[in-house]
């Protein structure tokens, strides 16, 4: 055996004999290591693997960093979240490899819906237009929808959110629910199915604006009432325009009887301040005081939208359909324009009730949520 051969034997044994020892060697010094073409250990590889990639089988842990660059381009440019947001939304990255893409479900100006399967689940996509800048304001409410559905609500009549991915855009994910609809845009349920709608409705509401700091939703409306695919289940979804709201104290008016039980939102615990416009959310369904531009309000403008919904439920179709969805918000605000009460037949009056005490005039005077829903569990109880 020449000398070259005896060098080459002696660095392959080397190089098993390492491997198991997670090291090799340095060649032997009379061959030219330049020469000798030696792909890069994998156990050199495998000394750079943590414990948690261990426990993924070896796969590498998603994050915004790796698979959603965009997103924390957004992040920097709009400079509206705050680091712990940042970190949350971290928890939620996925690989596009998780997806396997499925029809349109919905479009809309700004950006489209489409179901996907979710590691074998059935979810849909919401995802911006590619047309549009994801700098724009359009990114910054996607944004600001991502980061709110990362405080990960669990409600069986919340949509579930499963985690943000990126390719031509920054969608999100949900389960998919099938909205009802007909062709010629009248229909009405049967009455049970109603009233177990608007349960669901105000479930949501009242674990929603349970919450701490208290989240309101600003666009309640029939096209964000999502049905489960059984048509049994109403999910709330659409949470672009919702805000978490901190509590202010001290700031409520004090009027008598404000307090909890006294179906109003007078009492310091619930009052919420923020600044928002008055073209926030769907005219047709939109509370008088934000049409009005007041800057502060409560989470009773939800009870309003949802009284409308709930109009909607039990007769077949939009209130003043006839109407543009502007002058019926001026109408509403300025003239206490409200829907026409409907008929027994169509809607029970213990119901009829509730719904006219929801939209009244002013937040205060509206009942919350929880004591709503409290209502609709006594009533169907005596059926």
């Amino acid at each position: 055996m020449c000398q070259s051969e005896q060098s080459q034997q002696t660095l392959e044994i080397e190089i098993k004999e390492s491997s198991e020892k997670f090291t090799i060697d340095k060649p032997p010094a009379k061959c030219n290591a330049d020469e000798l073409q030696i792909e890069p250990s994998k156990a050199t590889k495998e000394l750079k693997i943590d414990t948690e990639d261990v426990k993924l089988g070896f796969q590498r842990r998603p994050s915004l960093q790796d698979d959603c660059p965009i997103f924390l381009d957004l992040v920097f440019h709009h400079n509206i979240l705050k680091p712990n947001d940042i970190d949350r939304c971290g928890s939620f990255a996925i690989r596009r490899s998780s997806l396997t893409f499925g029809d349109v479900l919905g479009q809309g100006s700004c950006g489209e819906v489409r179901s996907a399967l979710y590691n074998g689940r059935q979810v849909a996509v919401k995802t911006l237009c590619s047309k549009l800048d994801a700098r724009s304001e359009e990114g910054k409410d996607l944004l600001k929808e991502i980061s709110m559905m990362s405080h990960a609500f669990r409600h069986k009549n919340v949509v579930d959110f499963y985690g943000i991915y990126e390719h031509d855009g920054l969608p999100w994910l949900y389960y998919e629910a099938k909205k009802k609809s007909r062709r010629d845009g009248r229909w009405r349920p049967k009455t049970r199915r109603a009233v177990s709608w608007v349960e669901d409705i105000l479930s949501a509401l009242a674990y929603l604006h349970a919450q701490k700091p208290p989240v309101i939703h600003r666009d309640i409306k029939p096209a964000n009432m999502l049905l489960t695919g059984d048509g049994r289940t109403v999910k709330i979804g659409d949470f672009g325009l919702s805000r978490m709201c901190p509590l202010s104290p001290g700031k409520a008016p004090l009027t008598p009887g404000g307090g909890r039980g006294s179906g109003g939102f007078l009492s310091d615990e619930s009052f919420m301040s923020t600044e928002l416009t008055g073209t926030t959310g769907t005219y047709r369904y939109m509370a008088p005081e934000i049409f009005r531009g007041e800057g502060q309000y409560t989470a009773a403008v939800d009870v309003y939208s949802f009284s409308l919904v709930m109009w909607y439920i039990f007769a077949g179709e939009h209130p003043f359909c006839n109407i543009d969805g502007h002058s019926v918000a001026s109408m509403a605000a300025k003239y206490n324009f409200r829907p026409a009460v409907l008929s027994e037949r169509m809607m029970p009056w213990e119901l009829q009730g509730m719904m006219r005490r929801s939209w009244a005039g002013e937040g205060k005077e509206r009942p919350r949520a929880a004591e709503l829903l409290e209502e609709v569990e006594a009533w169907r109880g005596k059926e």
